[in-house]
């Protein structure tokens, strides 16, 4: 997979020193940045005896093995104790900017009296903070809604926190997999294509799927993945959806009674098509194929981590913890940013003077962006900057919590796949009977047809249910595609119903009751969101590297310094979508700033 952009080869002088931490033994720290190779641990570092080297390029931890060779661009450095010192303050690898080593080691005066503001509290905005707070710069925090966190939103429930936003920690080479290590709250390891193991249900109704059926798909679908990963290096990638249907049509082709049983396998493609949807939040057919060779979580195949009862709650603790909520301002949603002067002037919706500063970061979503860039920004952003946030999607992903009195699914159940309707169904607003000729029966007006038409459209994206691991009484339906948008404007009572209906015909059970509440956030609806997370569409695939575009710096044409600076998941080139590229594209802002300033 592709490199991070922001690794490119600079010419810098060479700079080998210690600096020991303050806290004690536990790591010293080579200061500096290092162009060159290092070919064994410790050769030309210097490195003291029981030490062993720890690399972060752009906050990724790189490992190294004997006789290695290892580019040092921008890297920081921490050579730390292979064994717990007797005092037993050290229990493993401590990474600095990710929370876990004690911010005031890399504290410094803030002598020229900078101003920065940070507009959202996610944790791009948050990591940002403090990185700001440890080289004491001043800062203000513009936060729209009520809390921290952005697209991270555990809510209390019982003995634990249901993740309204964020989940899972996708790869261990990355801050939140350290910090749920320091934290302990690492669950278990958990393979991208759970979804589809053994003890899932496909669901069909009155129709009948075979274990032959199902395995026969599975080995057509198996190198699929890796074809698409392959095509994404090509100049022109199509989309997802455009290369799966001409594969899946040539291979139903080739055997007769294959094709004989194409309506079995109809279901199962559309199934195939809502495991992409959810695990990229895209539409099918606007996923590029270079989101599989563009995005790298730097494992060796695609997997994630649970984190158990606590989740992301823990993690957002403990980012927290090392910002000043001082620094924060609550219910502040920024109505426009004027960088037309030598200072960026920033105006806020509830009202009070204009604010200025020497550096703003942005880091709202870019479904937000898409929605308000013309009005937030004073002068436009450049055409390439805008195009950008033209090209590159914003998916839509959300999870319904079903709560139960108790479970009525089997103990032993991993998912419910309802697996949706072929095209040639029966139920499609075309094949309605518009003149019912039977005795006594009226026949169904418009409104009455549209209503039936629009319940069916939902019900047909209530298709993967998975029993909560830690909460025996709860089963997470999860939407993607069109789902959000369609159960936007559904009432709970509604959704619950229409729920219900889906799992007794697709269980082909009466019995099953009604949940007695449902929880769900609906990111799709709100304003300063616009839905889940980004992706690459074809049209943003064709300006190479739109990642990279949307991570730029703009120039102040006043103080003809970058003072304009974005942050956030969709500006990180290849741990976009994630927890982690957003906090790492933070710092990686924080720490601009502070380069411009001679603070680093």
């Amino acid at each position: 997979m592709s490199k991070d952009q922001s690794f490119k080869k600079k010419n810098h002088p060479r700079s080998q020193f210690f600096r020991t931490d303050p806290l004690g033994d536990r790591r010293l720290l080579i200061v500096g940045l290092r162009p060159g190779r290092l070919r064994t641990p410790g050769e030309r570092c210097g490195v003291p005896e029981g030490y062993k080297l720890q690399i972060l390029k752009n906050g990724l931890l790189v490992s190294i093995r004997p006789a290695c060779r290892i580019d040092f661009l921008e890297a920081q450095i921490f050579a730390t104790p292979q064994t717990t010192p007797k005092n037993g303050r050290f229990s493993g690898p401590q990474l600095l900017h990710h929370g876990l080593g004690g911010s005031h080691s890399l504290q410094s005066e803030n002598k020229k009296n900078l101003k920065v503001a940070i507009i959202g509290g996610g944790l791009a905005g948050m990591s940002a903070a403090r990185i700001l707070q440890e080289k004491s710069v001043d800062y203000v925090l513009f936060e729209g809604t009520d809390r921290v966190g952005g697209r991270v939103r555990p809510t209390e429930y019982k003995n634990g926190y249901l993740q309204m936003g964020a989940e899972f920690i996708n790869g261990k080479m990355n801050p939140m997999y350290e910090i749920a290590t320091h934290l302990k709250i690492v669950d278990r390891y958990m393979d991208d294509e759970e979804l589809f193991t053994d003890d899932c249900i496909y669901a069909c109704g009155k129709s009948e799927i075979s274990k032959k059926d199902i395995a026969e798909f599975q080995s057509f679908t198996a190198p699929l993945s890796d074809k698409f990963e392959e095509a994404g290096k090509s100049e022109v990638t199509p989309s997802v959806a455009e290369m799966f249907y001409a594969e899946y049509e040539g291979w139903l082709q080739q055997d007769e009674q294959r094709f004989a049983r194409r309506r079995i396998f109809d279901r199962l493609a559309k199934m195939y098509q809502t495991f992409y949807e959810n695990e990229w939040s895209a539409p099918f057919d606007q996923l590029a194929v270079l989101n599989l060779d563009r995005w790298d979580d730097f494992s060796d195949a695609f997997a994630s981590f649970t984190l158990g009862p606590y989740g992301f709650k823990a993690i957002l603790d403990e980012i927290k913890s090392h910002v000043n909520e001082k620094n924060i301002r609550f219910n502040s949603i920024v109505q426009n940013i004027d960088y037309s002067g030598s200072k960026v002037r920033l105006t806020i919706a509830s009202g009070g003077e204009p604010q200025l500063f020497d550096y703003v970061i942005v880091t709202c979503p870019i479904g937000h962006l898409k929605r308000f860039s013309f009005s937030l920004f004073t002068p436009p952003l450049p055409k390439l900057k805008q195009q950008a946030i033209d090209s590159l999607g914003m998916g839509n992903m959300m999870k319904v919590f079903l709560e139960y009195e108790t479970e009525w699914w089997p103990e032993e159940v991993g998912s419910i796949l309802a697996l949706p309707e072929t095209t040639n169904n029966n139920n499609s607003i075309s094949n309605f009977n518009y003149n019912n000729n039977k005795e006594n029966v009226k026949p169904m007006d418009w409104k009455q047809i549209k209503e039936l038409e629009r319940r069916r459209k939902i019900k047909e994206t209530l298709r993967v249910f998975q029993p909560l691991e830690w909460e025996s009484n709860l089963l997470v339906c999860w939407l993607a595609g069109d789902g959000p948008k369609l159960i936007s404007q559904v009432d709970d009572q509604a959704l619950a119903e229409l729920v219900t209906e889906r799992l007794r015909e697709s269980l082909v059970d009466q019995t099953i009751p009604l949940p007695k509440s449902l929880k769900r956030m609906d990111w799709y609806s709100h304003p300063l969101f616009h839905g889940s997370y980004s992706f690459i569409t074809p049209e943003a695939a064709a300006m190479g590297d739109p990642y990279a575009i949307m991570g730029e710096p703009v120039t102040n044409a006043a103080s003809k310094k970058p003072q304009l600076l974005f942050a956030g998941e969709a500006t990180h080139t290849n741990l976009y979508q994630t927890t982690s590229g957003a906090y790492l594209s933070g710092q990686r802002e924080a720490e601009r700033i502070c380069k411009l300033e001679g603070l680093i």
